[in-house]
């Protein structure tokens, strides 16, 4: 998504106007994704789509064995020290026959990320509904992970400081008329801060 950002941004070579107001947004995003995009439950949420799994996660961002040492140390956390599950092992949507032994787990990880991935069109909770009982722990950990938003901040936040400049009516804009208008919301700024 960033490269793609990068590469239209790059190609606003004339167009510098729009292009000095799109520089906080992208400035931005890539703050929130570098910030967000190290926290366990991102990449445990990227590593449980069976679509993706560890394919989708920059090597400099985190090394397989430590994607596999994360996703075993989480999926430990949830499967055996979960105090729902000790409380309540007969309760709907829980797994009693679930392995909570470390080796198991760490197996049971290995085992899930050096399967084929799943096919584009499968769902991914009803693809870990499927396969619950090859990878009992996995799927409780993904019911726990996947099945909930990892963040209550929606996407657009990200884009707050664009309002001014873009939205469904100023869409079919040219973009010298935006360029206009980025230029007069600067002066409307600079007068509003300094009292003229």
């Amino acid at each position: 998504m960033i490269a793609g950002l990068t590469k239209a941004y790059d190609q606003l070579d004339t167009h510098l106007a729009i292009k000095i107001a799109i520089q906080p947004m992208m400035d931005k995003l890539r703050l929130y994704c570098d910030t967000t995009l190290c926290k366990p439950v991102y990449l445990c949420a990227v590593m449980l789509d069976p679509h993706r799994k560890m394919d989708n996660i920059c090597p400099n961002l985190i090394t397989k064995t430590e994607g596999h040492n994360l996703l075993s140390s989480e999926c430990k956390w949830l499967c055996g020290d979960n105090p729902f599950r000790l409380h309540h092992p007969d309760q709907p949507g829980t797994l009693t026959g679930a392995a909570t032994d470390p080796f198991d787990i760490q197996d049971e990880v290995n085992s899930y990320l050096t399967a084929p991935i799943a096919y584009k069109n499968t769902h991914i909770l009803d693809w870990w509904r499927l396969n619950a009982t090859q990878f009992p722990n996995l799927a409780i950990a993904s019911r726990a992970i996947l099945a909930v938003p990892a963040t209550s901040v929606p996407s657009e936040c990200a884009f707050s400081a664009g309002g001014w400049i873009w939205d469904n009516l100023r869409g079919s804009l040219k973009a010298g008329t935006i360029a206009a208008q980025v230029c007069f919301k600067s002066w409307l700024n600079f007068f509003d801060s300094s009292g003229i």
